[in-house]
């Protein structure tokens, strides 16, 4: 009677442990791969991304506030009255269309800003831990080398341009 209940309750125990997913540790190869920046530098490209960040909410609040936009806000609350969501969606998506071109027309250094916001984001996410991870389980294989006809080269191409596989974790 005790060994049914105690296969029960380990029966019922596994369902909900299966549910819980794996913590994201990272691996001896992750911790082996270079940081991009220095806290320092993270810390500050952080602060530019915020600022930059307001910066760009603020001119976009402005530029969809301005009084040229008022057709375009009546039809796409006019749509949203009528029901249709594919009318809906293309009156929504006129009016941020038309928004954006105001933002770009009314504030020339906004591309600038956008494409600096890309660049801080897409450096700060690289050298995050899950793309440090993400990079230490997937190395780049470099493509092998062009051998010129005729080279006399009795090794065949792809034996002597062979990428090298990374170390595991035991190995010294």
């Amino acid at each position: 009677m005790k060994s049914a209940f105690l296969l029960l309750a380990l029966a019922l125990a596994a369902v909900p442990a299966a549910a819980i997913p794996r913590p994201d540790i990272p691996t001896a190869a992750a911790a082996r791969e270079p940081d991009l920046l220095t806290p320092y530098q993270r810390r500050v490209r952080s602060l530019e991304l915020a600022k930059l960040q307001k910066e760009i909410v603020a001119a976009r609040r402005e530029a969809a506030a301005a009084d040229e936009l008022e057709p375009l806000r009546a039809a796409l609350a006019e749509a949203k009255l009528g029901g249709d969501a594919t009318n809906v969606a293309a009156k929504a998506t006129a009016l941020s269309d038309a928004t954006e071109t105001v933002l770009y027309r009314d504030n020339p250094g906004i591309p600038d800003k956008i494409k600096r916001l890309q660049e801080v984001g897409r450096l700060l996410e690289y050298d995050s831990r899950r793309e440090k991870q993400f990079r230490a389980t997937h190395p780049v294989r470099t493509p092998p080398a062009a051998v010129p006809p005729g080279s006399g080269s009795g090794a065949a191409p792809e034996a002597a341009a062979a990428p090298e596989t990374p170390a595991g974790p035991g190995s010294a």
